[in-house]
């Protein structure tokens, strides 16, 4: 993967888009929570919140919810 870790990491410096598709992305390989997080050099908590949960995980949520 020709993937970096960017070189500002302070919290709130910006939208994590490239950590999101390349999280997604090692997500789809079969990768867990915990592995993507390391690989990409994001916090195992930011990896688990529901903004970076697939789709169909985010959209299970929503429908449990709306029940």
């Amino acid at each position: 993967m020709d993937f970096e870790i960017r070189k500002n990491r302070k919290p709130g410096g910006g939208k994590l888009t490239r950590e999101r598709a390349a999280y997604f992305q090692l997500m789809e390989q079969g990768y867990s929570t915990r592995e993507a997080a390391r690989i990409i050099g994001i916090n195992l908590r930011t990896g688990k919140t529901l903004g970076w949960q697939t789709p169909a995980e985010r959209l299970a949520k929503l429908l449990d919810l709306a029940s």
